[in-house]
């Protein structure tokens, strides 16, 4: 792509919030309201949350909404939020917002993507489960044993094990592919 067009400045309004602010491809928030204490545009501090990405806080009528500006930039130069999909950094930089880097795609595969280019993957600091014991439970799950089960076997709540079964969380773990028989057959 030609440097010099992917450096022009485009803005358009933020969903959800035309009647406040704009959001260009380069990443910039800026605020339209004019009132009392602001009489012409001016650009929003962003500010970095602790997953490294940029985050502002939206107003209006006294009230806040934070959002991150990867999922501002997403609805307003690609399309809005496709079901069950989340902004991928397509270079794995999170503070790189230019909508030219942002694509729409599932977690499993934004966990694959970010596997593949090396991003730091860390496991949450809340993380009660290890990655082999991750890979025992989806084996169990796999054999048919009951999630209700297996969360009282490793102590953690029935939706971490559904989240784990589902690819919720723990997506990037693999379990080995047991070659099982069909439910419902006994082996004799």
């Amino acid at each position: 792509m030609d440097d010099s067009k992917s450096n022009i400045e485009i803005w358009k309004p933020v969903v959800g919030w035309e009647d406040r602010y704009t959001i260009s491809n380069l990443g910039r928030l800026q605020s339209t309201y004019l009132g009392p204490r602001h009489k012409k545009p001016r650009i929003i501090k962003q500010q970095l949350d602790k997953t490294g990405r940029l985050v502002v806080g939206l107003h209006r009528e006294g009230w806040q909404k934070n959002a991150s500006i990867h999922v501002l930039v997403a609805e307003a130069f690609l399309s809005p939020k496709p079901e069950g999909t989340e902004v991928n950094h397509k270079d794995g930089v999170p503070t790189n917002n230019r909508d030219t880097n942002l694509e729409w795609i599932t977690h499993s595969e934004n966990i694959k993507h970010g596997i593949k280019l090396g991003v730091n993957f860390r496991l949450p600091i809340n993380a009660r489960l290890t990655e082999m014991q991750v890979c025992e439970i989806k084996t169990q799950l796999q054999k048919g044993i009951r999630v209700g089960v297996l969360a009282n076997m490793y102590s953690v709540r029935h939706s971490t094990i559904s989240n784990i079964n589902t690819g919720k969380s723990w997506a990037h773990t693999v379990a080995p592919v047991l070659d099982l028989p069909p439910k419902g057959f006994k082996t004799v």
